[in-house]
């Protein structure tokens, strides 16, 4: 997709209504690196085809974190299209900050709900393209379930940041982690252990 416009695309798919968001964005280091991710996740989302069946997750009967994660490592062009939004951002933004102070923690965790509409809307929109884990929210009658949808969408964004913030600070955000704990609290619906399992699953094969 040569000269792709992020803002036409948005508009377009009516996932934002308010371009102010991205016109304004630029105001810090992390906004130009989040808005960067954000349009490498639109763009290599937009050249991904449907998972084939044998791809997707076939057992049902464990936590969503798990799922998610089979359904990852069986997929991996899921993984190299989180891949490129991960590694947008961390090129976009390091720092030296001690991830463990709260003032960092308070920075990182306003940026994950600043940003979170979009990047949920855009997830979402891949994940419906794709078809990905389409088990975990489509019903036994076809319905879309919006609620695990959204819990999907969400734990995919909290990978993404989870990855990204830990290569800024170079470390890997661990469970117990502050950043990872107020993500946590910020979005609703994501678990911090679970998280951190799916990274440490899936981080060696992110092509960074």
């Amino acid at each position: 997709m040569d000269n792709f416009d992020l803002k036409k695309f948005l508009v377009e798919n009516k996932l934002t209504t308010n371009s102010r968001v991205l016109e304004e964005a630029d105001d810090s280091e992390m906004d130009s690196a989040m808005k960067a991710g954000l349009s490498a996740l639109t763009d290599s989302g937009a050249s991904l085809d449907k998972i084939a069946k044998e791809e997707q997750p076939k057992e049902l009967n464990e936590s969503i974190g798990v799922l998610v994660v089979s359904g990852l490592l069986a997929a991996p062009k899921i993984i190299e299209w989180m891949g490129k939004a991960i590694g947008t951002i961390s090129r976009f933004y390091s720092t030296e900050d001690n991830p463990d102070d709260p003032a960092f923690v308070k920075k990182m965790v306003h940026f994950a709900h600043k940003w979170e509409k979009l990047y949920i809307k855009t997830i979402i929109w891949v994940v419906k393209k794709t078809n990905f884990g389409y088990k975990l929210w489509i019903t036994k009658d076809g319905q879309i379930d919006d609620q695990k949808l959204l819990v999907l969408a969400k734990i995919i964004y909290a990978v993404i940041l989870s990855i990204a913030i830990g290569n800024a600070v170079g470390t890997v955000l661990g469970p117990a982690s502050p950043v990872l704990k107020g993500i946590e609290g910020t979005l609703g619906g994501v678990k911090a252990v679970e998280v951190a399992q799916i990274v440490a699953k899936i981080k060696g094969q992110l092509n960074l």
